[in-house]
């Protein structure tokens, strides 16, 4: 489990620039103080502050991504919306057969009964990738999910 408080395992160049920023920002928090620090000086030494602080920030977010397996939301919700892509597609198919069966019924002309089941069992097989496919993404969904919950419970 992961939480604010968790030691985490950093690489040691992450680990060295996090001690590199803590380092420049006790030097700049020091001169800000500085009775010789003029007005203009420190409003530089904030955007120099600032500046590490979202520097500090974006590497602690990737060592939490890190820590819950490469998911986070964000990744949650790309597979949200491809599996409602994927279940798009099945519905396509799946309306192109029942329009492929009306055809046949309703044919004023002859079809070729062999054409017409090649073409069915093509787009049949189209639409059966794509369950399997969504089943697959459901799979990682599910895994992501899992990740999720565990690194912020």
């Amino acid at each position: 489990m992961v939480t604010p408080h968790s030691v985490m395992l950093v690489d040691d160049a992450v680990t060295k620039r996090l001690l590199e920023i803590a380092g420049r920002h006790c030097k700049l928090v020091l001169e800000f103080g500085g009775k010789d620090t003029n007005a203009e000086r420190r409003e530089a030494i904030k955007g120099e502050i600032e500046a590490l602080r979202t520097e500090r920030s974006s590497l602690l977010d990737c060592v939490r991504e890190a820590a819950m397996g490469g998911c986070n939301m964000e990744k949650y919700n790309r597979l949200v919306k491809r599996e409602d892509e994927l279940c798009c597609q099945v519905e396509t198919c799946q309306a192109v057969i029942q329009k492929l069966l009306d055809c046949i019924y309703e044919a004023e002309i002859k079809l070729d009964n062999h054409m017409m089941e090649e073409i069915l069992c093509s787009v049949y097989s189209i639409e059966k990738k794509i369950q399997t496919d969504l089943l697959l993404l459901r799979v990682e969904k599910s895994f992501c999910a899992a990740q999720i919950k565990e690194a912020t419970s």
